[in-house]
């Protein structure tokens, strides 16, 4: 929280860290939603080599993956000190998110799968309670927020995979039994 009362010498009130890196936010009444990422990466470990000249083999290094993470926090930002009031993990790195009034769209890639994982997040309790579950997915990566929205209680979806072969799908799914309605491949030939 910072004082911004005198714009020339802002003022930090108070912080509060949170897991991964800060990807976007969302403020309804006196919380705020705020979706944090850890990204997954793979390394060679090979501290345990014996080698004195730097080498590696093959059968004295193994492949490490850290895991994507995605985190969802809700704080209550009505007193200086901020409070986390909930907090839900769940997999992937989710780096586009949707909101409406009653729920948060957030869209982890999953590379190895080439497809997006969509968790639908619960926002509707004032005191900041998190409910949430995978949505479903969608082949390939949802490119930015506005590749999807929420109308009438249904999700739409425009996601598309990477090129040689590259396609662009609609994905519907109903917020109220999330399930998916429908798939259509979009002709990009035009």
């Amino acid at each position: 929280i910072v004082d911004i009362g005198d714009l020339e010498t802002p003022e930090l009130v108070s912080s509060l860290p949170l897991p991964g890196d800060f990807i976007d936010s969302r403020l309804l009444g006196n919380i705020l939603y705020a979706v944090t990422s850890d990204y997954q990466y793979y390394y060679v470990d090979d501290t345990n080599s014996g080698e004195d000249d730097g080498t590696v083999s093959s059968d004295e290094s193994w492949t490490v993956n850290s895991g994507s993470k995605c985190w969802i926090s809700s704080v209550d930002i009505t007193q200086d000190n901020p409070q986390i009031k909930d907090q839900k993990e769940f997999p992937g790195y989710g780096t586009v998110i949707q909101a409406s009034t009653s729920a948060i769209y957030v869209c982890a890639s999953i590379w190895e799968n080439n497809e997006t994982q969509i968790t639908y997040i619960d926002i509707t309790d004032p005191s900041g309670t998190i409910t949430g579950s995978p949505l479903g997915s969608v082949p390939g990566y949802v490119a930015d927020r506005f590749k999807l929205d929420e109308w009438n209680g249904i999700l739409r979806v425009v996601s598309n995979t990477w090129w040689p072969d590259r396609q662009t799908y609609l994905t519907t799914f109903d917020v109220a039994t999330l399930q998916q309605l429908s798939q259509i491949t979009i002709d990009a030939s035009g």
